[in-house]
């Protein structure tokens, strides 16, 4: 899935993955366009939306704190606002804004892949890059797993991996909130206790801000 949308083009449930968006989401995803100032494509995204809802194509939730709108397709079941799903959601669109920018090209992304020996993961990615090809499952890490949690879904991930005879994806936790230490704690955290898996080498970790240029340059 190549991520590439223009003009007026929505996204829908088969288009983009992602099951809720937040208005600046669907604002760089479909409306941020060369030549527009941000308040322009601001006003368009606004006005877009607004008459999508009025059709009855999206619902909508306030935003609490930011004064804006969680939109979901036609269809969706949701009935709250899913920090966890924004942020899946948040590193979809990052890594649509560096194939935009020419940095690499998003080859397949799945929300809830199933993996083997477990429910699924958050996302799994398929990219091009400069060094090559690479995939990863994705695990979005909002500080709200204790450590015996974290070990034993790497665990999980062990089992899985021993059934493919090693061919499987690595598995990448984007750590993008955490309420009881900086980001980078919480990731040097994930790291430590992968370490000390069965297979070290199959996992890393990475926050938010680090994640597009992670997996630009993994090798």
């Amino acid at each position: 899935m190549s991520g590439r949308l223009s003009g007026d083009e929505m996204p829908s449930t088969t288009s983009i993955r992602p099951p809720i968006w937040g208005t600046t989401h669907l604002q760089r995803l479909c409306f941020s366009q060369p030549g527009l100032s941000p308040k322009s494509y601001g006003v368009r995204t606004r006005s877009k939306l607004l008459r999508l809802y009025r059709q009855g194509l999206m619902r909508r939730f306030p935003s609490l704190g930011t004064g804006g709108w969680i939109y979901l397709p036609e269809g969706s079941r949701a009935t709250k606002i899913d920090p966890h799903t924004l942020d899946v959601t948040e590193l979809y669109i990052r890594l649509v804004e560096a194939e935009r920018a020419g940095r690499c090209e998003i080859l397949e992304w799945i929300t809830r892949e199933r993996v083997a020996g477990r429910a699924a993961d958050d996302a799994y990615l398929w990219m091009e890059t400069p060094a090559g090809r690479r995939d990863w499952h994705l695990e979005v890490d909002r500080d709200s797993e204790d450590t015996p949690q974290l070990r034993e879904k790497m665990r999980a991930y062990c089992r899985a991996y021993e059934q493919t005879n090693g061919n499987f994806p690595s598995v990448l936790f984007v750590v993008t909130f955490s309420a009881r230490r900086s980001l980078e704690k919480r990731r040097d955290l994930i790291r430590s206790i992968a370490q000390r898996q069965a297979e070290p080498r199959l996992f890393d970790a990475v926050t938010i801000n680090e994640v597009v240029s992670y997996c630009i340059r993994e090798t």
